[in-house]
């Protein structure tokens, strides 16, 4: 059966399937942004698995972590070539959108990818949704303290970051970043 539609409310996925069946499922915020990295892994030549076996998230996570590797290499060799400012920030907003999927997977130094994005972003209209994309990632998946915007206040955050990163955790059961009481003592 082919699913038509599907929408996230408060945590909770609702699928629509051909025939008018809904369906419903509580997702974390790790969830919806691996799917948005998996959509941009798509168009870069991302195939999911064929075999029902196969761990999709795990298959997912190994991709997303190569080709983050890659063009992390092809943003540093369109450094040393000195290209254009401009391509070099098209390629930093492309390792900026990977990073998103990195953080939903538990890696936090993915963060500081994500936060150049946005600085360059500051400058740029023509990428409308990337800094929406890019910032919500961080408010989700970080405990950031209430009323900090990522997407209007890139540098307050990676302050911030700089400041309580040693006390942060994966919690994969929650889909986010937890501080870790331990490392508070």
């Amino acid at each position: 059966m082919r699913y038509i539609l599907h929408v996230i409310r408060k945590g909770i996925l609702h699928v629509v399937r051909k025939g008018g069946d809904t369906m419903t499922a509580r997702i974390t915020a790790a969830q919806v942004y691996r799917d948005a990295a998996r959509i941009r892994c798509l168009d870069l030549g991302y195939r999911e698995p064929d075999d029902p076996g196969v761990d999709a998230q795990l298959h997912l996570y190994t991709y997303l972590k190569h080709r983050y590797q890659e063009e992390h290499v092809h943003l540093q060799d369109s450094i040393t070539q000195h290209l254009s400012d401009e391509d070099i920030e098209t390629d930093r907003i492309g390792v900026a959108i990977l990073a998103v999927g990195m953080l939903a997977f538990g890696h936090l130094e993915a963060t500081e990818d994500i936060l150049q994005g946005l600085l360059i972003l500051a400058h740029h209209d023509e990428f409308s949704k990337i800094p929406y994309l890019l910032a919500n990632s961080l408010k989700a998946l970080l405990p950031l303290p209430a009323g900090m915007e990522p997407r209007t206040q890139p540098l307050v955050v990676q302050a911030w970051l700089q400041a309580h990163a040693d006390r942060l955790v994966w919690d994969e059961a929650t889909g986010k970043f937890v501080f870790n009481e331990a490392a508070a003592s």
